[in-house]
């Protein structure tokens, strides 16, 4: 196949090349145009799983600005993400100034590619208290289902469509995520959509069927009332009505989750 390069932009070209190389398991990239939308990379690792902390790491290519602002999300009753040890270094590993603005963390980049991390504490004391009681997150012995808001922060960017995350979560464990995943990596449409992302890992039982052209995935644990296929088959019921009554479904693909809170 030959392309004409001349109705293809330059940026175009490079955004492709560049999520081919993430998608197919490359991580070190390098950013040589100014021309493009910058794009992010993240990572989330379970760091210390009796303390109940995971790692979250993000990458930012391409912003060409000389500061960037970070923001958490709140939930309906106002809190917010508090991450911990917050930092950013360059792309030679230099230290970054980070200065924080209320809720939001600006790091001053100076116009280059950078890392930033932070860990955050996914139970801080009982799970009914008013703090966490907002959080979907949950971390068991051998099972986690994690939900975007509860531990991303966003950049205030123009971003490439087509945000990549790593999850390094329980070893051998299937991950299952709210979009398209090939191993432990993740691809998101969008930032938008960094904070509705569900993601399951561990000891979870998995049904999966397409209905209407959508694939809908229903992941279980523990021991209930009812068997696994009786409450899939309500899902099912409940996605052909809403389907019917909409027309379509705005994904291609969902994740339903029963599991203790």
């Amino acid at each position: 196949m030959r392309l004409n390069q001349g109705t293809i932009p330059k940026g175009q070209i490079l955004i492709a090349v560049v999520l081919l190389l993430i998608v197919s398991g490359c991580t070190r990239i390098e950013t040589y145009a100014n021309d493009i939308d910058p794009f992010l990379l993240y990572s989330v690792r379970l760091k210390d799983h009796s303390l109940k902390v995971i790692e979250v790491k993000g990458r930012i290519f391409g912003s060409g600005r000389r500061s960037v602002r970070l923001r958490p999300l709140s939930s309906c009753d106002g809190s917010m993400l508090e991450p911990i040890g917050f930092t950013a270094v360059g792309p030679e590993g230099e230290r970054l100034p980070v200065k924080r603005i209320d809720d939001i963390y600006v790091v001053e980049t100076n116009g280059s590619d950078f890392t930033f991390s932070y860990d955050v504490v996914l139970t801080v004391e009982d799970r009914y208290s008013p703090e966490i009681r907002s959080m979907l997150t949950f971390l068991d012995r051998d099972r986690c289902r994690l939900f975007g808001k509860d531990f991303f922060l966003l950049p205030e960017l123009a971003l490439t469509d087509g945000i990549i995350v790593d999850f390094d979560l329980f070893p051998g464990g299937e991950l299952q995520t709210s979009w398209a995943t090939n191993g432990t990596r993740t691809l998101l449409p969008s930032i938008e959509d960094l904070p509705l992302t569900m993601v399951v890992s561990g000891d979870y039982r998995l049904i999966e069927e397409r209905i209407g052209g959508i694939d809908v995935r229903f992941a279980i644990a523990g021991e209930w009332s009812f068997r696994d296929r009786e409450f899939f088959n309500v899902i099912k019921s409940i996605v052909s009505e809403e389907m019917a009554l909409f027309g379509s479904a705005p994904h291609e693909r969902y994740i339903f989750v029963c599991d203790r809170n």
